[in-house]
């Protein structure tokens, strides 16, 4: 049981970063042709996140890559799992987010991993669930982890209770969290874990009743204090947002509405300031890349938060496809 303390009531939990910072990155992500296609794109671009402006190419990753999760600690992001040429992936790779390079290997997962998840206490990164092939089954329900300053290969850490569901996850440093699949397009279960300790995961609520966040390929944001979760498809692309706080196990309440419709895509934050990049970012039925972002701090309603940023770019291999689904990114 998650217990309450003063600790619990701030937005940050220890003196090293843990997923947050002044610089957000994507890496990989696409098809910009469909799933046959191998268009994935095979780099990394950041923004200053405090500054509206249009995405930069930050450097090379290891694979042309998608369905991959990020997390970071200690100025490192990390790159886990996902899809090169239909084949799922072990691979870790990482960059160092100060300084604008191509990624370096790391380690292997466990397990190769599509459509996993990952979280980060600024020193241990867990890598949670996914699926061992290239689309949504079989299922994994194993969690790795590994340290994010030494690379090396990664160590089971425990497992989730459900099935896990296709989305994005999130932290706040002590905490991760996910979601579970209960049925198609029905993940109304989030999951906890704290991140320094090998365990299973734990219920910390479901998702509200109608109108709320549901279906696969949510984006995932956290300030420390709220977890804060939007879009995602149950057959169609949802603007939803929904958040949860982190001090009280609970059902997720409402928290606004994107500016337009968002699935299977990617968030990082600076502490305060919610971003959402890559994905399907459909508005007037027209695919549009642009990076939006909002304010995690903002009074709980029902109206659009969100706001364009710039433009994502689809620099690299499938170049001329800005479709860059479920790419990682993180902050730092």
């Amino acid at each position: 049981m998650l217990v309450r303390s003063t600790n619990l009531s701030q937005k940050s939990f220890h003196s090293v970063d843990w997923g947050q910072g002044s610089r957000g990155c994507w890496s990989g992500g696409g098809p910009g042709g469909g799933e046959s296609s191998n268009q994935y794109c095979d780099n990394t671009y950041y923004v200053t996140i405090s500054t509206l402006s249009n995405a930069v190419f930050f450097g090379d990753i290891t694979y042309n890559m998608w369905r991959c999760a990020g997390t970071s600690g200690g100025g490192r992001g990390l790159i886990c799992g996902g899809v090169n040429h239909l084949t799922p992936k072990e691979n870790i790779s990482y960059h160092n987010i100060a300084a604008r390079s191509d990624s370096t290997h790391f380690g292997n997962c466990t397990t190769q991993r599509a459509l996993c998840t990952a979280a980060s206490n600024g020193i241990k990164a867990i890598i949670i669930s996914g699926s061992s092939a290239n689309h949504h089954t079989p299922h994994l329900t194993s969690i790795d982890y590994v340290t994010i300053a030494s690379a090396a290969n990664a160590t089971n850490f425990g497992y989730t209770i459900n099935n896990p569901v296709k989305s994005d996850g999130t932290g706040n440093g002590v905490y991760g969290m996910t979601l579970t699949e209960t049925g198609t397009y029905d993940s109304n279960k989030f999951h906890y874990v704290a991140i320094d300790t090998p365990a299973n995961t734990t219920e910390f609520g479901q998702v509200r009743g109608s109108g709320g966040f549901r279906g696969e390929g949510g984006i995932a944001n956290s300030n420390g204090s709220r977890a804060i979760w939007s879009g995602g498809y149950d057959g169609s692309d949802l603007r939803h947002m929904d958040y949860l706080t982190w001090s009280t196990p609970s059902n997720s309440l409402a928290y606004g509405q994107l500016r337009r419709n968002e699935a299977h895509t990617s968030g990082c934050e600076d502490g305060s300031r919610g971003m959402i990049g890559g994905g399907d970012g459909w508005e007037n039925g027209t695919n549009d890349a642009s990076l939006e972002y909002f304010s995690m701090d903002l009074s709980a309603g029902s109206s659009v938060i969100s706001a364009a940023f710039g433009a994502g770019t689809s620099l690299g291999h499938g170049s001329g496809h800005s479709k860059r689904q479920k790419p990682a990114a993180y902050a730092g």
